[in-house]
């Protein structure tokens, strides 16, 4: 997944492969709905949505929203950059 997030923020053309792998790798035993759902759900939101821009696409906004209330975090307490992955996924 950590590839898959690196490449999707740079928009590389092999962002949307990395994601398809980083699915096959989900590890047995966890649950619907874990934290790493909602990263991969934002990162698929990133991918369709068009250009550099996409961080203020409907839709990513609200797969973002989603991820920080499955965190319990506050919006304006997200990571920036150097302090946590994942949006903080693991902090």
């Amino acid at each position: 997944m950590d590839l898959a997030w690196t490449l999707v923020l740079m928009g590389d053309p092999g962002a949307a492969q990395a994601l398809a792998r980083a699915d096959t790798y989900r590890p047995e035993g966890v649950a619907a709905g874990h934290t790493l759902d909602a990263v991969r759900d934002y990162l698929a939101a990133r991918l369709d949505a068009p250009g550099v821009s996409s961080a203020g696409a409907p839709a990513v906004k609200a797969a973002l929203a989603r991820l920080v209330q499955q965190q319990g975090r506050r919006a304006h307490s997200l990571a920036g950059p150097g302090l946590g992955s994942f949006a903080g996924a693991f902090n």
